[in-house]
């Protein structure tokens, strides 16, 4: 015969299991995945002044700063500012995106008001130079060898050769591209469209659209696991979180989560491949949605407000940036 039991704990999401027993004795082995809390802050007046985005590299952070047109350097170990780099430019920049290199000691910024991606130098922390990308880039993300942009007012996504450094492509995505997130095989680009109800896949061999996926209206933020089998997509219009299913190309499910969720991010755990994401809302409460059980979690208060959240799998940690605070808050 067999049994049903559950498994609850606190800090953990809940797991059901069913046991074979014989003459009334059995055993199970179950593993509950934790839930994330926060552990601390980095906070700089000085120096996180109007945070924005975040990249990583090297157990560093690199961290946006628009209203004063600087990067500010974040030491992961110590938890603590390093410096700041001013943007060279004989206008504001505004800086949004920013994304780091594995391959090369380089920081790329997407300054939005000039149409130029900045290049750091991040072995003297320097801004070094920049080149033209196209009209309002916003968001910008790594692959294994080249820099893609998304340009909000041309509905593209550039391609950007590194080693030269210049753009090489431009993509057709769909309405006012922004947040992009890399599929775990480094083979698909996925981009919110945030001018309509949807996400587009690129084929980033081809570097051409091979599909758009229908999600919730003006979707805003991004997000997939190392490893993992879904990517997830919210929106702050419509409250929701769309979860995308890698291998089949297909959104699986919708899951009204909380009023105005701005930020996802999402970790696998490899024991049992079970997977977990976050979204938290504007006003810094985080819920958690455990795949492929569904399980949610809701109203973990983390931060006063919110604005980006991602994970560094390096650290092991999530870092969300509290924009009203100008923190950057660390959940583990």
């Amino acid at each position: 015969s067999s049994d049903e039991i559950i498994v609850s704990s606190a800090g953990f999401f809940s797991r059901k299991g069913i046991v074979k027993t014989s003459s009334g004795l059995g055993e199970i082995e179950l593993f509950l995945s934790p839930v994330v809390r926060r552990i601390g802050k980095i906070r700089d007046a000085a120096r996180l002044t109007s945070p924005k985005r975040i990249a990583y590299g090297n157990r560093r952070a690199y961290v946006t700063n628009q209203a004063d047109d600087t990067v500010a350097v974040v030491n992961l170990d110590t938890e603590r500012t390093v410096t700041t780099i001013p943007l060279k430019w004989d206008q504001a920049c505004v800086p949004v995106g920013v994304a780091t290199s594995s391959k090369r000691s380089e920081v790329y910024v997407a300054a939005s008001a000039i149409d130029r991606i900045k290049l750091v130098d991040t072995g003297v922390n320097l801004d070094v130079g920049e080149f033209r990308v196209g009209d309002y880039p916003s968001e910008c993300i790594m692959g294994i060898s080249k820099l893609y942009v998304s340009l909000l007012r041309e509905d593209r996504v550039a391609v950007v050769d590194i080693s030269i450094p210049a753009r090489t492509n431009r993509i057709w995505v769909g309405k006012q591209p922004g947040a992009m997130v890399i599929s775990p095989n480094g083979k698909y680009l996925y981009i919110c469209n945030y001018g309509e109800a949807t996400v587009s896949v690129v084929d980033l061999v081809t570097e051409k659209e091979i599909k758009k996926i229908n999600v919730f209206n003006r979707p805003d933020a991004i997000a997939v696991a190392s490893s993992g089998s879904y990517v997830y997509v919210t929106s702050q219009f419509s409250g929701g979180l769309s979860v995308i299913d890698i291998r089949q190309q297909v959104e699986v499910n919708r899951l009204s989560i909380t009023k105005s969720p701005i930020g996802v991010a999402a970790v696998r755990f490899p024991h049992d491949g079970r997977e977990v994401s976050y979204v938290v809302d504007r006003d810094g409460m985080l819920s958690g949605i455990e795949m492929p059980t569904q399980i949610i979690i809701k109203n973990i208060s983390v931060a006063a407000s919110a604005e980006v959240l991602s994970y560094y799998s390096e650290t092991g940690k999530f870092y969300l940036i509290d924009s009203l605070q100008s923190t950057i808050v660390i959940l583990e």
